[in-house]
């Protein structure tokens, strides 16, 4: 019999010789956060844990966000990391523009001339930075590492991998797939945007994923639908470019779940109403501060 302490959400790989699961951090750690009000990023987080079921050795690893294994292969765990903490010097420099924030204005400065309501300044998007993201080669230790992944998706026999890049250079956002058997990663797509939704058909020579890459730069962006096929050396727009009924007035749902059906000759996607800017004239919006019973 083989324990890891404070083990949950276990995975057994298909061939039976490794468990992988997530490690709960101490309870004291955590209650000792809270009492100091640590921001929820500087608190204890989960991590992973690898077990060799011919032995029992366990490997662990820190502050793992997610863990996923393939469905029908006993060869990889792939995991993606939390944010890393900040240094001493970037809380301090965070620490001084607050400061700057909060302080009082020393003189009063001549009062602006306020802006037409419909030249209001556009705000830029914000879109958050993925983080490390590791795959694992489980009987060797071998690893492959790829920086600011946000997203990712096995096929079932394992021999496949998507992910979606958030990069704090907008040139590196895209949509990528890993092939097991070269340790190589393919670009499928690539260009400022959110890439999402990652789905491969039962054979897993199919991918699917949506993204909002060719609206980004409107107010407010819509999803495309693309579509990647073995050997192809890149991904292509399906919907609504080759959907013959797509409906007028609607698009493609960037939280609708893709899926491919049991032969792989149907694909599955959600639809709703495509987004539209707000009205120049809109109200400022209300900012309000939630509080919970644990705050």
């Amino acid at each position: 019999e083989y324990r890891a302490p404070r083990g949950k959400q276990p995975v057994v790989t298909v061939d039976g010789r490794f468990v992988v699961f997530a490690v709960a951090p101490l309870k004291a750690d955590v209650d000792k956060a809270k009492k100091d009000k640590k921001k929820p990023e500087e608190q204890p987080k989960s991590g992973l844990g690898i077990m060799n079921l011919a032995n029992g050795e366990v490997t662990t690893v820190d502050r793992v966000k997610s863990f996923k294994v393939p469905e029908e292969s006993g060869a990889y765990v792939a995991y993606l990391m939390e944010p890393p903490l900040k240094t001493p010097e970037e809380k301090k420099a965070e620490e001084k523009k607050e400061e700057v924030k909060k302080a009082p204005e020393a003189k009063k400065e001549e009062p602006k001339k306020e802006e037409p309501k419909d030249e209001k300044k556009k705000e830029e998007k914000k879109k958050e930075p993925g983080t490390d993201f590791v795959i694992r080669e489980l009987a060797s230790g071998r690893e492959t590492n790829v920086a600011e992944v946000v997203e990712y998706a096995w096929n079932k026999p394992g021999t496949r991998l998507a992910y979606g890049v958030s990069s704090k250079t907008p040139a590196n956002d895209g949509a990528f797939l890993w092939e097991a058997a070269t340790g190589k990663s393919l670009e499928l797509l690539k260009g400022l945007g959110n890439y999402k939704g990652f789905a491969f058909d039962e054979k897993g020579s199919q991918l699917a994923f949506t993204t909002d890459r060719d609206d980004y730069k409107a107010d407010k962006s819509a999803s495309k639908l693309y579509y990647w096929a073995a050997p192809a050396a890149s991904a292509l727009e399906l919907a609504p470019a080759f959907a013959k009924t797509f409906p007028s007035g609607m698009a493609v749902s960037e939280n609708g779940k893709l899926a491919f059906s049991k032969d792989g000759g149907r694909l599955f996607f959600g639809i709703s109403a495509a987004p539209k800017p707000e009205p120049k004239d809109a109200p400022e919006p209300v900012k309000v501060d939630i509080w919970s019973s644990k705050d």
